[in-house]
């Protein structure tokens, strides 16, 4: 491969860049003339001044933005609460930034709810712990955005129709496990010898039920 030629007056901005944490990144790409964004709350852990620049240049992030911030500002979660769950000012830099991330690459508002309300449901109920809100920041994504909710709905009843002993429930044999692959709200899909030993058949995990009773039914 080729070396890349970097002009010497870039390649500083570039090792700055390559070290700076991501709230001092989104406080050099503020708009100051837009006074929309200034309008925007922002947790003091990701910017210090009340201001958001469109940091991709991408009015869907900040309308995603929006609702993530709205809800949480709404259950005034503040850094008191990140650091009694976090402990360690690195970790809650991290979360954070993994959080904003995250929210860049989700295709719709309505998973940006669901992460919401799982920041809320961590941080101020501690209802998820911090390892179940990493899988699940992560899994959210991974739903399939139409046809994800309605199966994972469904996967939901199955298991409740048996108190989620959905091993011999033929309810699930025909669900489309795809829908949900890489979320954690599913098992992984095992052949089913009760079936014949032809058919793969995931059951709702833990996390799926814990997921859906404290996140789907309150969106």
């Amino acid at each position: 491969m080729e070396n890349i030629n970097i002009p010497e007056n870039a390649k500083e901005i570039i090792s700055e860049l390559a070290i700076m944490g991501l709230d001092k990144i989104l406080e050099k790409t503020i708009q100051s003339d837009n006074e929309i964004l200034k309008e925007i709350p922002i947790i003091k852990s990701i910017v210090s001044a009340i201001q958001i620049g469109s940091a991709i240049q991408n009015a869907h992030f900040i309308k995603k933005y929006a609702c993530f911030i709205g809800i949480v500002n709404e259950n005034k979660i503040d850094d008191k609460l990140l650091f009694d769950v976090l402990k360690n000012k690195k970790e809650v830099k991290k979360i954070i930034e993994q959080t904003i991330i995250e929210i860049d690459r989700y295709q719709t508002i309505e998973k940006t709810k669901m992460l919401s309300l799982l920041f809320v449901k961590t941080f101020k109920d501690k209802t998820f712990s911090i390892e179940e809100y990493n899988i699940l920041l992560f899994g959210i994504e991974a739903i399939q955005s139409y046809t994800g909710i309605e199966t994972l709905q469904k996967y939901y009843k199955a298991g409740e129709y048996l108190g989620f002993d959905v091993k011999h429930n033929e309810k699930v044999k025909d669900l489309d496990y795809t829908q949900l692959f890489g979320t954690g709200l599913i098992t992984t899909p095992a052949v089913s010898s009760y079936f014949g030993g032809a058919d793969f058949v995931a059951f709702i995990s833990k996390l799926g039920i814990k997921f859906y009773e404290n996140i789907i039914v309150n969106l």
